[in-house]
């Protein structure tokens, strides 16, 4: 928790069941989070990489 992930490419990373509270995901990119396996209370994240976060729960958004 409380990790620091700023501007890092995850190529093709996955987290699964992971406890993310408070961790800082801000200009970071190449990451998928399942947001109903992870933990991410007051997780930090950029708006345009938000997207990430919606591909675990399998929407369409246009």
């Amino acid at each position: 928790m409380d990790a620091n992930f700023k501007h890092i490419c995850f190529e093709y990373t996955q987290f699964t069941q992971c406890n993310m509270t408070r961790s800082d995901f801000r200009g970071t990119y190449g990451y998928i989070i399942d947001i109903q396996s992870n933990k991410l209370k007051k997780a930090k994240f950029s708006f345009l990489e938000v997207r990430n976060l919606l591909i675990s729960i399998d929407i369409v958004i246009d």
